[in-house]
């Protein structure tokens, strides 16, 4: 994990058996810290899609690290998969119609950031939202 600025609110390994837990427990904190509405659904469903990807494409499981800095959380999801195809950094993604492939769209359309990272050990994929939207 990498991310380590703002408190801690959630700390998790995941694999298929437990997304639907982790996907409550995170919904529980984003409520906790102050999200909630359009903003907290579209969030918690980013991170829903990241979660998938991470289960599906590396390795089966990972681990999740939620932070609460300010006036936004960051939510960080690492896997340790062989990485993102090269151009899917926010500009080359599935098209909307393609069957497979929008989890990382969505996460661009509904977080405020979305980073990617290769690691030594996999994927890492950061999603930030402010709490209160910037007017």
């Amino acid at each position: 994990m990498h991310i380590r600025r703002g408190r801690l609110l959630y700390l998790s390994s995941f694999d298929v058996t437990s997304l639907g837990v982790v996907r409550r427990r995170v919904l529980r904190h984003l409520h906790l810290a102050g999200l909630s509405g359009f903003r907290a659904d579209g969030f918690l469903l980013a991170v829903a899609e990241i979660l998938a990807n991470a289960v599906e494409h590396g390795g089966g499981s990972g681990m999740i690290e939620l932070r609460h800095d300010g006036d936004r959380l960051d939510c960080e999801i690492c896997d340790e998969g062989p990485g993102l195809r090269p151009g899917a950094h926010g500009t080359h993604l599935a098209a909307s119609t393609d069957e497979r492939g929008r989890g990382l769209r969505l996460a661009h359309m509904l977080c405020d950031q979305v980073l990617h990272h290769r690691v030594a050990t996999g994927t890492r994929i950061t999603l930030t939202i402010a709490i209160t939207p910037a007017a």
